[in-house]
């Protein structure tokens, strides 16, 4: 099945969703993995299902020629349709696609302000969130460093 902005590099076959754990994580930027496991494995990590690479950043081409360089072996790879979907409408069908035993939608960040120090926590990225006590840059709370 060809995903609206998205080429797919499969991995392994997919879980169904009733009998699945799964969450989604971003690797590079315009990278994302999907990952499984049973939802009766809890002893067990969770497992690559598949590579999603943004269409906006990646040609198929390029996609296939990250997943060789990076040395990673694929079922099948279907290249993303042809179809316009803004952000907010790729979210809410992937949350919807996850199901709500999905990780994902349980992911809670710890973001610090890199102006005033206020620790608030996200479902947001820590870079997509604004800091609500001053306005400034946040950073995830438990990365060393300065924060940019």
């Amino acid at each position: 099945m060809s995903l609206p902005n998205e080429h797919s590099a499969r991995i392994k076959s997919p879980i169904p969703k009733n009998a699945a754990v799964t969450s989604r994580k971003q690797i590079a930027p315009g990278v994302s993995i999907i990952l499984q496991k049973n939802k009766g494995d809890t002893d067990k990590p969770l497992l690559i299902q598949s590579y999603r690479f943004k269409k906006n950043r990646f040609k198929d081409e390029e996609a296939r020629a990250w997943l060789k360089n990076h040395k990673v072996g694929f079922q099948s790879f279907v290249p993303a349709e042809d179809a316009t979907e803004t952000r907010e409408e790729i979210v809410d069908r992937i949350q919807k696609e996850l199901g709500e035993e999905s990780l994902a939608a349980s992911i809670k960040y710890s973001c610090q302000c890199l102006t005033c120090g206020k620790v608030i926590e996200s479902e947001k990225h820590c870079i997509e969130t604004s800091c609500p006590q001053c306005g400034g840059e946040m950073r995830r709370n438990n990365r060393p460093g300065i924060g940019r």
